[in-house]
């Protein structure tokens, strides 16, 4: 308490408010800083996780597609046979 009445008798009132209110910036700003460095981090492991998700959930899509595909290429192929053994040629 006595450096504060020292530094408002020697510098004056509206200085020694100045440099109060600086350091309360610097306080607020480095407080802010940390929390949002906090919660980016928090977000990128949420990020990761979902980017992790995606690619095994697109892996399982493609996987199923191919299959699909596989299934209909036969089935044409059947079709095709099965119309040809009956004369109906094109």
């Amino acid at each position: 308490m006595d450096t504060i009445l020292s530094i408002v008798s020697n510098l004056g009132f509206p200085i020694a408010c100045v440099i109060g209110l600086g350091w309360y910036v610097k306080y607020i700003s480095d407080k802010h800083s940390n929390e949002m460095t906090t919660i980016m981090d928090k977000h990128e492991k949420e990020i990761d996780k979902l980017r992790d998700s995606h690619e095994k959930q697109t892996k399982e899509l493609k996987e199923s597609f191919d299959k699909n595909t596989s299934v209909l290429t036969e089935l044409v192929i059947w079709l095709k046979s099965s119309f040809n053994k009956g004369g109906n040629e094109k």
